[in-house]
């Protein structure tokens, strides 16, 4: 079965890189499905889950508050503003975060 490669990354790290299945993303005015052979695309993403299914059968989910994402042949990238391993990696370190900032960036 033909797959994606797929890369996503936030300012602050890279968040999943590998082969996936097909894609679900929060798109800004909805949820966009890609899969394997999906035409050239550049879209503005909204905040939400991205669902990557892996060629396992599994799943990896990502949260991300807006960024882009393009597919070019089977080249998928996803360029997020904002991700929840950043959110998680600031509290485990005892980095001070101001969470109602971050929610409402989120949702421009």
């Amino acid at each position: 079965m033909a797959s994606l490669n797929v890369r996503a990354v936030s300012p602050g790290a890279l968040l999943f890189e590998g082969a996936a299945n097909s894609v679900i993303a929060p798109a800004w005015d909805g949820k966009v499905g890609i899969l394997p052979g999906h035409t050239q695309m550049i879209t503005l993403l909204g905040s939400g889950e991205v669902s990557i299914n892996l060629p396992e059968g599994d799943t990896h989910s990502l949260f991300i508050g807006g960024g882009v994402l393009r597919i070019d042949a089977s080249e998928l990238t996803i360029l997020a503003e904002q991700s929840d391993s950043e959110l998680t990696e600031n509290l485990l370190s005892g980095t001070r975060v101001d969470v109602d900032a971050i929610l409402e960036a989120m949702e421009d």
